[in-house]
C-alpha cells in the first residue's frame, strides 16, 4: 500500500491514506499524505476517485465512499457482512 501511495502522489496525485495502526507518529513514512485520521472521514470527502483497499482488515467492511468513488477492493472486504 505503500508503495503504491508514493507512486501515484510522485506522478502528482493527491494521496489521502488511512490505517489503524500506523501513524505519522510511528510511521513517518506517512507524513508525505493526507492521513484521514477514521473512515468516516472517506465518506465525507467530495474530490475522491478512487479508492484502494490495501489491508485485509476486517474494520473496512463498513467502509462508505462517496457516490461515484471507484473502489479497488482485492480482499473483496467492502461490504461483507
Amino acid at each position: 500500500g505503500l508503495y503504491l501511495a508514493q507512486k501515484l502522489k510522485h506522478l502528482g496525485y493527491r494521496v489521502f491514506v488511512h490505517d489503524y495502526v500506523a501513524t505519522p507518529a510511528n510511521s513517518p513514512s506517512l507524513i508525505e499524505f493526507e492521513v484521514i485520521g477514521d473512515l468516516e472521514g472517506f465518506s465525507l470527502r467530495t474530490d475522491l476517485q478512487v479508492a484502494v483497499i490495501c489491508s485485509p482488515s476486517p474494520q473496512y467492511r463498513s467502509l462508505k465512499l462517496p457516490a461515484g468513488t471507484k473502489l479497488l477492493d482485492p480482499w473483496g472486504i467492502v461490504g461483507q457482512l
